[in-house]
């Protein structure tokens, strides 16, 4: 049994408080959806820690209010990310899925951030109850602007523009995840992912996946 993808947004909670161009984009990824818009699996993933690689991410990090050691270079940044797969009939490139992600988090300097994914998701089973995955494609990743934040250097890794999501800084670019999961029954999993933002972070997630 699938699920209607009109009961999705009731998951997307975090996309609710973010402006309304990020909710026109996400609603032009899911009308792009081949075949009838309907979700074989949706997943609930909350970060559970970060870690800085690379001196530059954390030169601020004496700054972080969520820092576990005195430089920041491990921090908990609070949040939620929910997604849909959608199966494809014909697996693309070997991909079985499509996956449609909207994240919200507070970042390093407590700001709100975000983002969004649509991309193939790839899974191959490892043991009698253990999956390995990843997916793979464009993301939009945003966060309020840092420009206020005293000792900031703009890098000029992220965009900002009074027309587009004004207040924010933000960056167009290809990513994914990686992903273990653990099967519990035949429509429940748990799951452990990273983002492996190499060379700069690596930013950690525990959630649930169900599938119908």
């Amino acid at each position: 049994m699938m699920v209607p993808v009109l009961m999705v947004p009731v998951l997307l909670v975090p996309v609710l408080l973010v402006p309304v161009q990020i909710v026109a984009l996400l609603a032009a990824l899911l009308a792009a959806a081949p075949g009838s818009a309907r979700a074989d699996a949706l997943g609930l993933e909350t970060p559970v820690i970060t870690i800085h690689l690379r001196r530059e991410t954390y030169e601020l990090g004496r700054q972080y209010p969520r820092r576990l050691d005195r430089e920041g270079r491990v921090i908990l940044m609070p949040g939620l990310e929910a997604y849909y797969d959608q199966r494809l009939e014909t697996p693309r490139l070997g991909a079985g899925h499509l996956r449609y992600v909207a994240g919200w988090y507070r970042d390093s300097m407590n700001k709100p951030s975000g983002y969004l994914t649509a991309g193939g998701h790839w899974s191959w089973d490892w043991g009698e109850r253990t999956r390995l995955g990843f997916y793979f494609g464009p993301s939009l990743i945003f966060r309020h602007s840092w420009k206020n934040i005293e000792n900031y250097d703009d890098d000029r890794f992220y965009k900002q523009s009074r027309k587009f999501m004004p207040g924010y800084q933000y960056k167009l670019y290809v990513g994914g995840k990686v992903e273990l999961r653990r099967v519990f029954s035949a429509a429940w999993e748990g799951v452990y992912s990273i983002v492996p933002g190499i060379p700069y972070v690596m930013v950690h997630y525990l959630g649930v996946r169900r599938q119908f």
